[in-house]
């Protein structure tokens, strides 16, 4: 959703997809060390339910974060809805996007939204069943093997590397992709991004439709790029109808769908 003008968030945007692709062949070994002037993490979010002195505190997020020396301005919240272990390699050992951008002086904050990951302390039950099939339907949701199973021809996934598949596999955690922890998360993610201030939310997978939500209940959100998501925000009574799977777009009010119209959007697949 384009800005009015090119400002310069939008220039950040594009900054974000020029790192990218520059840095994407780099290995740990051919860049100067990183110099990092604090490091942490933070809980954003929740809330407290029983009776004193029999409660709980739950349903936050958790934010890790790094910030290099002479940080830049805009801070990268990179959001991914089944892990952030995707942010800090790739599955042949070389760097990930956390420790690219901190080279280039970004402040990184990695999130795990509420009930997954660090955040797993819910305020509602929930289960979970192993299914045998996961395996296979990561890969074919990740885009690099087809519904056979088969790779697709010219990915960059290192497939004759059973140690970089052992590591993809094993680097993601339960979702919950359901509308309502959607919202959840947003509402967690816009606390913990006005606690930083500024930032562009970094994102993939079903990540970009939960930046999006979170845009609309925060106005530290200065740019959104999204690779892969799979769904999206419309206005109230608008957008298609019907079910589209366990994770559906989010209809808001035309005042805070009109927030997403003021902020770059880059939308990639």
């Amino acid at each position: 959703m384009p800005s009015a003008s090119f400002s310069s968030h939008a220039r950040l945007t594009a900054a974000l997809v020029l790192a990218l692709a520059g840095g994407a062949v780099a290995h740990a070994g051919s860049a100067p060390p990183m110099v990092i002037e604090r490091q942490g993490s933070f809980s954003a979010g929740g809330k407290v339910i029983g009776t004193p002195p029999n409660t709980l505190h739950c349903d936050h997020g958790v934010v890790e974060y790094q910030i290099p020396v002479k940080p830049r301005k805009y801070a990268l919240f990179m959001w991914h809805s089944s892990g952030t272990k995707v942010w800090q390699q790739r599955w042949d050992g070389g760097e990930g996007f956390q420790s690219m951008f901190l080279r280039q002086g970004y402040p990184v904050y990695l999130w795990d939204g509420p009930r997954v990951g660090r955040a797993n302390w819910g305020c509602e039950a929930y289960t979970y069943t192993p299914k045998t099939n996961v395996d296979f339907v990561n890969l074919w949701a990740w885009r690099i093997a087809d519904q056979k199973g088969q790779w697709f021809p010219g990915v960059q996934f290192p497939v004759n590397d059973p140690a970089a598949m052992d590591e993809a596999q094993r680097g993601r955690y339960d979702e919950f992709d359901t509308t309502p922890n959607v919202l959840l998360q947003a509402d967690a993610a816009a606390k913990a991004i006005d606690r930083i201030g500024p930032s562009v939310l970094l994102t993939n997978s079903a990540g970009g439709l939960r930046a999006m939500v979170t845009a609309t209940k925060s106005d530290n959100v200065k740019a959104i790029v999204a690779y892969e998501t799979p769904a999206f925000v419309f206005p109230e009574g608008e957008g298609p109808q019907g079910p589209t799977g366990p994770i559906d777009s989010v209809r808001v009010p035309m005042a805070d769908f009109m927030k997403l119209t003021k902020i770059p959007i880059q939308i990639v697949w």
